[in-house]
């Protein structure tokens, strides 16, 4: 699966990346990252939850991340994201 990141949460390390396909996938990062919003992004499954290889298109560089959720709606964004609307 191939995304585009959306939006960052640094404090909570959590990142909402745009995919054609599925909505909106969210993550959370579990070590060092080196991502910004607009990067493209790669992952294996489109749908499975729990721990996953992740690879920045841009840099080649590859971090692994915890998958929380796939096919979230934009409006629901705000919410993973801690945002209050």
């Amino acid at each position: 699966m191939e995304g585009r990141i959306y939006a960052i949460n640094p404090q909570e390390r959590i990142v909402a990346i745009e995919t054609e396909l599925h909505g909106f996938t969210i993550v959370e990062l579990q070590g060092p990252f080196d991502v910004k919003v607009g990067d493209e992004v790669q992952w294996d499954s489109d749908l499975e939850l729990g721990l996953q290889p992740f690879v920045n298109l841009g840099t080649r560089k590859s971090m692994d991340v915890l998958i929380r959720s796939h096919m979230v709606s934009r409006s629901s964004v705000r919410l993973f994201m801690g945002v209050l609307p």
